[in-house]
């Protein structure tokens, strides 16, 4: 089987989708199929690489170059030398001037999203490669959008070709976080997913929630998606039988990004500080971004360094004994609904204990930890109401136990034997996988 894989983002950046997809394609190439991938190019990297048995084609233009210099390169975070680092600096006067510009122009105009200059190259490279032989499937993946436009150039050149849609996050449909300017392009984001989707030989998603509402908003093309959940790609420790924190404290985690519209720290602090009246051993230590949520930390500035401990960005093999270690995991509900944090699946698999805090009913992450063995849900309230901080201390105090053969079980969805068969299935379209329908270059 031959596959080319459309994906702005992939390994080495460090995002759900990258290890997603780097995880597929070399489980695909490692069963001896034929994998190729256009991905997103940034200063430095090698323009062609083979690696772990994918051929990875990088192309780009100038504009990384000029996000790398204003903060903004894609998913490409410098990782942070280990310790305990106190607040994120301040950006400079320069830095924020070149970003308010930034904000006030481009950000303002470009259509579908940041990486709408990648589109040119992208096409002439899959257009080159399609040109010298034949594939069997082509995958388009989101976030961003501008892949599935790569995608939707070469169906229409080749309409034999089998594409296959990977939704990460919405487009059209993502209210929280747009990813260009809606006053001005709310008709077309949803005229050009209808094209998308209209075209695509199949459509994957990753809830349940999120297929039903596309297949509302989109019923000619509600019978061609498909629910294909997170992935677990959490890597051994190379810290195995040694734990990341030190003893005589209870060591809270968070892992991730924070956004102000979808994934806000603020009901996590305010239970910290309600927590901390009655335990003064709590610990809070956050790995990853603080993105557009550095000032909802300024309430709390005199317990950073102290019980509130900034990681940043450190590398994936840490994180998974950074998880294994951990007292108590803890999540922050997504505001929307059409999302599942790929990370829980993780978070199950290292078999702690997870504290997850929603924000809206019909929390994505609730429903997927109902299922889990120690999990404690708990809804957002401005400020934490009693009932909540008391739940939470006895959660703390006393998780419950985690059975390793229900933990398996729990996370058998999520294999990468189970993921990847379920993409088998739409590759080969008489549903046998071993055999699909050999797809010609019509060009």
């Amino acid at each position: 089987m031959k596959i080319l894989i459309i994906c702005t983002i992939y390994a080495p950046d460090r995002s759900p989708r990258a290890y997603r997809w780097t995880a597929l394609a070399e489980h695909w190439a490692a069963a001896g199929h034929h994998v190729e991938v256009i991905a997103g190019w940034k200063p430095g990297d090698p323009r062609r690489e083979p690696r772990n048995g994918v051929i990875v084609h990088r192309v780009g233009s100038f504009v990384e170059r000029l996000r790398a210099a204003l903060g903004r390169g894609s998913h490409r975070v410098a990782v942070a030398q280990e310790g305990v680092p106190s607040m994120p600096p301040e950006p400079g006067k320069l830095e924020r001037a070149a970003k308010a510009i930034y904000n006030a122009t481009l950000r303002q105009l470009f259509w579908p999203d940041y990486a709408f200059h990648w589109y040119p190259s992208a096409v002439r490279k899959a257009r080159a490669l399609l040109a010298s032989g034949a594939f069997d499937a082509v995958i388009s993946v989101s976030h961003p959008f501008t892949p599935h436009l790569v995608g939707l150039a070469l169906k229409r050149a080749h309409p034999t070709l089998r594409w296959i849609v990977d939704i990460g996050d919405p487009f059209s449909l993502l209210d929280e976080i747009p990813l260009n300017n809606r006053a001005l392009y709310k008709g077309l984001n949803r005229r050009a997913e209808a094209a998308v989707l209209r075209r695509a030989d199949a459509v994957a998603v990753t809830v349940e929630r999120c297929r039903a509402d596309y297949a509302a908003s989109f019923p000619e093309s509600a019978a061609k998606i498909a629910v294909i959940p997170p992935l677990l790609s959490l890597p051994e420790s190379t810290q195995a039988g040694t734990s990341y924190f030190s003893g005589g404290a209870i060591h809270l985690v968070s892992i991730g990004t924070f956004y102000r519209a979808l994934r806000h720290p603020g009901f996590l602090l305010a239970l910290l500080a309600a927590l901390r009246q009655r335990r003064v051993d709590l610990h809070l230590h956050i790995f990853g971004t603080l993105n557009d949520c550095a000032a909802c930390f300024e309430p709390y500035r005199a317990e950073i360094g102290r019980n509130i401990h900034f990681h940043g960005m450190v590398p994936r093999e840490t994180i998974a004994a950074v998880m294994r270690s951990a007292d108590i995991l803890v999540n922050i509900g997504n505001s929307t609904a059409h999302q599942l944090p790929s990370k829980l699946v993780e978070y199950a698999a290292a078999a702690r204990p997870i504290l997850n805090l929603a924000t809206r009913p019909g929390d994505s992450a609730a429903a997927f930890l109902a299922g889990y063995p120690s999990s404690l849900t708990l809804y957002a309230a401005d400020p934490p109401d009693e009932a909540s901080v008391t739940a939470a201390l006895a959660f703390i105090a006393k998780p419950p136990p985690i059975d390793q053969d229900a933990a398996r079980h729990f996370l058998s969805p999520y294999t990468i034997e189970r993921v990847s068969e379920a993409y088998n299935r739409l590759i080969g379209p008489t549903g046998d996988a071993a055999q699909p329908q050999r797809m010609r270059n019509a060009g």
